[in-house]
């Protein structure tokens, strides 16, 4: 791969010598490369066009760039000889400026894992974000360049003069090779003796009045410039996982969630992804009431860590807008679901005004599909805080008392996009879910060959035990196990005493095995107070549910307590006074097939994301306030839903049994004039979680 990126980085080198030979006398000096020239001589030429030209980022040799067989070199030779007497002179502007942006397209493709912004979200992006047009912008994460030549665009778009648009943008990226696709795309032809303010930088380590030095095209003068306030910060932010971020970058992250925590009392989880710790150290380079735009994952709107970045950010921000896509990923060359998130800072670090005004917009449209005539819809809606265009946007706004509310109702940010308000009028009706039912994964032992053994494995019937080991086994509201479980606590030595030879034989059988890393799993399996081979069967559940669910949204129940596998979210009933069944019925009513969905958000592929540890903070419709008739009429109700499989939630839902169910229950609760509503958000939320998939 790093090869690949060599080899584009020079023959974009050698062609943009060629394409700004006419308006920059110095750049002539690429005609003088020879078969007879190293690389290394060919990186001294490429350093004295740019002291007098720039372009800089263009021009800069990679590290170990001259290390490249004979053959390859002299094809980079052959490509510039041809260029050389090609009178390239003769090229018209429009031609080298397609020539230029194909020689991006190549580059971008070389950019192996980064995710190059497509040009419609980066201009959808610039235009929302950019409030003033004449002001200072910068991309701080720029990459390619694309969000930048956005910003750039949509200036000159507004007649801002050429000089005063590009003496406004500004772009910078902690690694070089994509700042040279950025340098060439950011140089249009016309304008290709404008100082271009693209620069090497960690985007943590920016700071106001931090001097960045650049050469002038037109003269060749040295330019001091000092990194002003932004009024626009617009960027994709790069998606790094915790686990990966590097180890210069953790001092700066560590740093920032303390003066977080200083200023506001919030603990930022420190395995938070690089992008909200990037959102809060942008803080100290946008000026008051200047716009944030930036695209992140989805993974903030479903955890209890994003729960907190959102709790922090309005400490220093106008949370403004937050954008997903209702049709469809942004990203087709990433399994990853984005957002687009507008903040406004204000004036001073404060405690969130509970008046202000959030809006969640949903994207109707693939982005694919999205016309000019759209985005115009879209931006304008966006700048008017409006959506007057409901076929190009859906929207829902909240105050931020409201949002406190909803979410002290255990939903995610997730849910807010859609029409939810209706659920604090039922507030009353709700009790959190463990007062009935504690909450846990199923068991988690690792290495399921041993611990699960398959048929005619001979291990003596005391040992086994019955196990629901999967969820696709899972068709209705009645649970059946799947599987056999190895669950045994004797020593070797009173397996030996009692004669127990199937069972010696299984653990023998592993016992000088080792698991995927090469680990022993003697070592690998070890537990406190556990023999390696034992797993314990205390962890048995009432009712179960799949984690990741797709279309089905259920919970079903076993007919006497079962063991259940850690692939599986697992219930067991602590408040013995209820009726079980009545507890089933109220977890699988439209309400609690609603909090499923709302309590997770959409994972790449589709599935939602949940797992026990939101489950275990989920509301259901409380059963202490029902009669004995309406228990019993619940009940009744439920009885044919229980004698047939559980259907996709769609389909599940319009069917005639179903539909009597809920009402009965909604009713019972005096809620039914919701029902409606409930199922609008419920099938909307599943919907557009579905369409990633497109």
């Amino acid at each position: 791969a790093y090869a690949r990126i060599i080899i584009v980085n020079w023959s974009n080198r050698i062609l943009f010598a060629h394409v700004i030979k006419r308006y920059h006398n110095p750049a002539k000096q690429i005609e003088e490369l020879s078969y007879d020239s190293t690389p290394s001589q060919a990186n001294e030429l490429f350093r004295s066009i740019s002291e007098t030209c720039d372009f800089y980022n263009v021009f800069v040799s990679l590290d170990f760039n001259e290390l490249m067989p004979n053959s390859t070199w002299h094809d980079l030779i052959e490509l510039n000889e041809f260029l050389s007497n090609n009178a390239m002179y003769s090229v018209n502007q429009t031609t080298l400026q397609t020539v230029l942006e194909h020689t991006i397209s190549s580059g971008k493709r070389e950019l192996i894992g980064q995710f190059t912004t497509p040009e419609k979200l980066a201009m959808l992006l610039a235009r929302i974000t950019m409030r003033n047009i004449t002001a200072e912008c910068i991309d701080p994460c720029c990459g390619t360049g694309s969000i930048a030549q956005a910003m750039l665009a949509n200036k000159l778009n507004n007649n801002i003069p050429v000089t005063s648009a590009y003496a406004t943008i500004w772009a910078s990226d902690k690694f070089s090779f994509p700042l040279q696709i950025a340098s060439i795309s950011l140089a249009k032809v016309d304008s290709i003796n404008q100082p271009i303010k693209i620069f090497q930088s960690n985007a943590f380590a920016l700071f106001p009045n931090r001097e960045i030095t650049l050469v002038d095209p037109a003269d060749g003068s040295t330019i001091i410039c000092k990194q002003p306030l932004f009024d626009t910060i617009a960027s994709n932010l790069p998606f790094v996982p915790f686990e990966i971020i590097e180890r210069d970058e953790l001092q700066y992250i560590q740093e920032l969630h303390e003066q977080v925590y200083r200023d506001t009392g919030i603990s930022l989880d420190d395995r938070s992804d690089l992008y909200q710790s990037l959102i809060f150290s942008f803080y100290k380079i946008i000026n008051t009431d200047g716009r944030i735009g930036v695209i992140t994952s989805n993974s903030w709107l479903g955890t209890k860590a994003g729960r907190q970045f959102f709790d922090a950010l309005f400490w220093y921000y106008n949370i403004e807008q937050i954008h997903i896509s209702g049709k469809g990923r942004w990203f087709h060359n990433a399994d990853v679901v984005t957002t687009i998130l507008i903040l406004s800072k204000k004036q001073k670090i404060s405690m969130p005004n509970t008046e202000s005004i959030t809006r969640f917009y949903i994207w109707k449209k693939a982005l694919q599909d999205i016309s000019e005539t759209d985005i115009d819809a879209v931006v304008n809606d966006a700048i008017l805080d409006e959506c007057n265009h409901a076929e190009q946007l859906a929207l829902s706004t909240y105050k931020k008392a409201d949002i406190d509310t909803l979410l002290g109702m255990r939903v995610s940010l997730n849910a807010l996009f859609y029409s939810i308000n209706w659920l604090k009028e039922i507030k009353d009706m709700l009790c959190p879910i463990t007062d009935y039912l504690e909450v846990t994964r199923g068991e988690r032992r690792g290495w399921d060959r041993m611990f699960y053994p398959a048929s005619g494995h001979g291990i003596e019937p005391q040992y086994i035990r019955k196990v629901l080991k999967s969820s696709r086994h899972l068709t209705s509201l009645c649970a059946i196990p799947d599987s056999d479980a190895f669950c045994c606590s004797d020593s070797i030595s009173t397996l030996e005493e009692a004669g127990h030879s199937g069972a010696l034989s299984w653990i023998h059988a592993f016992e000088h095995g080792v698991n995927n890393t090469g680990k022993p799993l003697p070592q690998a399996l070890a537990r406190a107070n556990m023999f390696w081979y034992e797993m314990q069967d205390t962890s048995t559940a009432d009712f179960v549910t799949g984690m990741n669910p797709d279309k089905r949204l259920f919970v079903a129940k076993f007919s006497e307590p079962t063991f259940v596998n850690q692939r599986l979210i697992a219930f067991k009933q602590i408040d013995q006074s209820v009726n079980a069944d009545l507890l089933h019925a109220l977890l699988n009513s439209i309400l609690g097939m609603f909090y499923i969905e709302a309590i997770g958000f959409g994972r790449g592929l589709g599935a939602l994301d949940i797992n026990a540890t939101n489950i275990r903070s989920m509301m259901i419709l409380n059963p202490a306030i029902l009669t004995e008739q309406a228990q019993n009429d619940i009940l009744n109700a439920f009885i044919p839903l229980k004698n047939r499989n559980v259907m996709g939630t769609n389909d599940e839902l319009n069917q005639e049994d179903r539909m009597q169910f809920d009402h009965t229950i909604l009713n019972a609760f005096g809620i039914d004039r919701y029902y409606s509503e409930i199922k609008e958000a419920l099938l909307s939320m599943q919907q557009v979680r579905h369409t990633v998939r497109e």
